[in-house]
């Protein structure tokens, strides 16, 4: 009876382990730019599991520069386990913008 016990105890804290690691966020395991198999549209998936598409080219490259190696390809099925979030914004201070005013 104390074996069968132990045993099972230990297969459950093995099975715990196991699902953990399966189950193990995007962001943990050091994902957080994916695009599609199917679409160029490429999103970052932020520390609450929730993604966020980049509008265009022009606003990627003010966060990562020309640097796309860290952009993973997933299937559509990874991606619809994230909710969609708010869009990416142009990273803050990357361009200089001019404003006219009035002269008097």
């Amino acid at each position: 009876m104390k074996k069968t016990l132990i045993k099972t105890f230990l297969i459950t804290f093995c099975l715990s382990l196991l699902g953990n690691f399966l189950l193990i966020s995007p962001v943990i395991a050091g994902i957080e730019l994916v695009k599609s198999i199917d679409f160029s549209t490429v999103y970052y998936i932020d520390s609450t599991g929730t993604r966020h598409a980049f509008p265009n080219e022009i606003t990627y490259k003010s966060w990562y520069g020309s640097n796309f190696s860290k952009i993973i390809t997933v299937s559509n099925e990874f991606l619809h386990n994230y909710p969609l979030g708010k869009n990416i914004t142009i990273r803050p201070g990357t361009y200089l913008v001019k404003v006219r005013t009035a002269s008097q």
